[in-house]
């Protein structure tokens, strides 16, 4: 019998979820395209990737830490427009299809407030991260856009306003040799 071991990280994303229309829009266009080789998040962008807490924590005990810090929920929504649809690989996944934003004046400025403040308080940001941002959500990863598929996936949203009224962190999670990524709730009441 092989054991799966499952080994919880203090590595984590801060992510914004779309409203529901772009979210129903994402979920009914992957449905027309073949299976992901990796995974399907939830649609969402991520506002911060590569961030280390300096001591390990719950799910709850991070999430609280997150919250109090940054007051997310306070600060949203958020929003940004659809820039363009574009097919990318990165050195994770092969191309994959997604939704490329241009990030409000607001939203880059808590991008980068929330960069501080998460350093202030003994988190810290991977250097390259904040040196580069391009909010995007992905459609699906390891699958890109050809023919029918981009051309609805651009009429489906060209243009559109994306505006973020909640948040989820993705932690890190490595079990045998992967990389996978849990979902951490904050509570949205």
């Amino acid at each position: 019998m092989h054991m799966i071991e499952r080994i919880l990280t203090c590595e984590f994303s801060i992510c914004l979820l779309p409203n529901e229309e772009i979210t129903s829009d994402v979920n009914s266009l992957r449905e027309e395209l073949p299976k992901s080789p990796y995974r399907d998040d939830i649609p969402h962008i991520t506002l911060l990737r590569g961030i280390t807490a300096n001591d390990d924590l719950s799910d709850d005990a991070l999430v609280q830490k997150i919250d109090s810090t940054l007051a997310i929920s306070n600060k949203l929504p958020l929003d940004g427009s659809v820039h363009t649809i574009a097919n990318a690989s990165n050195q994770f996944y092969s191309s994959s299809s997604g939704i490329i934003l241009r990030a409000s004046p607001e939203l880059l400025e808590f991008r980068k407030q929330a960069a501080a403040q998460l350093e202030m308080r003994g988190f810290s940001v991977e250097a390259q991260e904040l040196a580069f941002f391009v909010p995007h959500i992905t459609i699906r990863l390891g699958v890109p856009l050809t023919g029918d598929s981009l051309s609805k996936a651009e009429a489906l949203f060209s243009g559109r306003k994306v505006t973020f009224s909640h948040w989820l962190l993705f932690r890190l999670v490595k079990q045998n040799d992967n990389r996978i990524m849990h979902e951490v709730w904050p509570d949205q009441t």
